[in-house]
C-alpha cells in the first residue's frame, strides 16, 4: 500500500528525531576520582589529587569533600581542626581560578568535611576541577577507605554523592643510632603499621644477628648487637608476614661513636597557629611516634603568634625534651624585608623580635639579639 504524504512526514520526523539522539548523547554523569588512589602509612609522596569531572559546573555549585579522620593522622580522640583557605589550591581546566573560593571545613562524625564554593569559571562537557590539599596525607592504619564528595553543580539544584576508594598498604618505619662502639647492644626502634591477630612484628638483620620485635603496639623496641669489626654496616628491618616492604639504615661502628653520631630531625614546621595544618601538640607527636625522630622544632610565624601562644609553644617544647630519646627547640619563624630567618633558643625567652617591631625590625638588631640570648638563625628564604 502506498505510503501517504502525512505518514511519510511522520516517520521523517522520528528518523530526525533518532539522528539527532545519536549525534548529541545526553551528557554523562560527573565522575570523581584520587590520584594517587594507593599510598602507604609512612607516605612521603606529593600531595593527592581529588578530580571531578563534570558535565556541568557553575559559579556559586558547591563541593563537599568528606575526608576521613585516620587519612590526615587524627583520631576520634584528637580530632582535626578547620581547614583554612590556603590549604587546598583549586585548579579549573589545570588552571588556578582567577577568583579565590570560599572554603570552610568542621570535623564531622570520623571526618573532617570541607565545603568549596566555586567562584567560576563556568565548566561543562568533560570539564576538570582539581582539588590538591597542601598537605600530605599520612594515614595512622592500613587498609581500604573512602572518599565521599557531594556535588551541587548549579545552587538549588540536586545533589550527586559521589566517592572514590582510596588504598592504604601498611610501612615499617626504622630508627638506630647512627653511630656505636663495636660489640655495644645497638638500640633500635621499629613502627610496623602491619598487624596479623593483633600482633606487631618486625625482623631486623645487621651483619649476621638477627633479633624478632614483636607486640601489640605498632610501636617496637628492642636491642641488637653491633659487629666487632669497625666499619659501616646496613641494618634492614622486615615484616616476617610481608605485608610491608623492607627498610634499611646504615650504622657506623667506630671506637669513637660521640664523633660521628647523625641525628634525624625536622627543624622547620607550621601548626595551625600561623599557616600550618594541626595543633602544635600534633607535630610533636607525629615527628616521635610516626617519623621517630631525633629531635623536632616548630617554627610558626614570628607575626601570628601571640605571647600566649608563644608561651604555649615553649612550654610544649619543654615537656616534649623530657622524653626519651627526644630534643624539642624552642623555635619560631622571622618575617621581614630582608627575608625569612628561622631563630632556634636554647630556652623560652619573651618578648622575642617579630616582624614590624620598632627594636628588632633589621636583621641587624635581630642578630645582636641572638647574641646576647644565644639563639641560633638559620635563613631559608630570600
Amino acid at each position: 500500500m502506498p505510503i501517504s504524504a502525512s505518514s511519510r512526514s511522520r516517520t521523517f520526523t522520528v528518523l530526525q528525531f533518532f539522528a539527532l539522539s545519536i549525534a548529541s548523547p545526553a551528557p554523562a554523569s560527573p565522575q570523581f576520582s584520587i590520584h594517587p588512589d594507593t599510598i602507604r602509612t609512612r607516605n612521603l609522596a606529593a600531595p593527592t589529587t581529588f578530580r571531578v569531572i563534570t558535565d556541568t559546573l557553575a559559579p556559586g555549585a558547591t563541593l563537599q569533600i568528606d575526608l576521613p579522620w585516620t587519612l590526615i593522622g587524627f583520631d576520634p580522640a584528637s580530632p582535626p581542626p578547620p581547614l583554612g583557605p590556603d590549604q587546598l589550591d583549586i585548579f579549573a581546566r589545570g588552571a588556578p581560578l582567577l577568583a579565590p573560593p570560599r572554603i570552610d571545613s568542621h570535623a564531622a562524625e570520623r571526618a573532617i568535611r570541607i565545603r568549596i564554593v566555586h567562584p567560576g569559571p563556568a565548566l561543562s562537557h568533560g570539564d576538570t576541577l582539581d582539588i590538591v590539599p597542601r598537605f600530605v596525607l599520612t594515614p595512622s592504619l592500613p587498609g581500604t577507605q573512602t572518599v565521599d564528595f557531594v556535588l551541587t553543580p548549579v545552587p538549588g539544584a540536586p545533589s550527586r554523592v559521589l566517592s572514590a576508594p582510596i588504598h592504604v598498604l601498611p610501612s615499617i618505619t626504622l630508627a638506630a643510632l647512627t653511630s656505636i662502639e663495636p660489640g655495644a647492644p645497638l638500640p633500635i626502634r621499629a613502627r610496623a603499621d602491619a598487624a596479623v591477630s593483633g600482633v606487631h612484628r618486625v625482623i631486623v638483620e645487621l651483619d649476621s644477628r638477627r633479633v624478632r620485635l614483636e607486640g601489640p603496639d605498632p610501636l617496637l623496641g628492642g636491642h641488637i648487637t653491633a659487629p666487632e669489626r669497625p666499619g659501616f654496616y646496613r641494618i634492614r628491618a622486615s615484616d616476617p608476614d610481608r605485608l610491608a616492604p623492607p627498610v634499611t639504615a646504615v650504622v657506623h661502628v667506630t671506637s669513637d661513636p660521640a664523633a660521628h653520631r647523625i641525628w634525624w630531625a625536622d627543624l622547620h614546621g607550621h601548626s595551625e597557629l600561623s599557616d600550618g595544618f594541626g595543633t602544635p601538640e600534633q607535630f610533636y607527636r607525629y615527628a616521635r611516634h610516626h617519623s621517630l625522630l631525633d629531635a623536632a622544632s616548630l617554627t610558626d610565624h614570628d607575626h601570628l603568634l601571640d605571647d600566649a601562644e608563644w608561651t604555649r609553644v615553649c612550654a610544649l617544647a619543654d615537656s616534649m625534651e623530657r622524653l626519651p630519646n627526644f630534643s624539642a627547640i624552642p623555635a619560631y619563624e622571622w618575617s621581614s624585608r630582608f627575608g625569612d630567618r628561622n631563630v632556634y633558643l636554647p630556652a623560652h625567652h619573651a618578648p622575642i623580635p617579630r616582624r614590624g617591631d620598632p627594636w628588632s625590625d633589621h636583621v641587624r638588631e635581630l642578630q645582636a639579639w641572638a647574641r646576647e640570648t644565644g639563639a641560633i638563625l638559620i635563613p631559608h628564604h630570600p
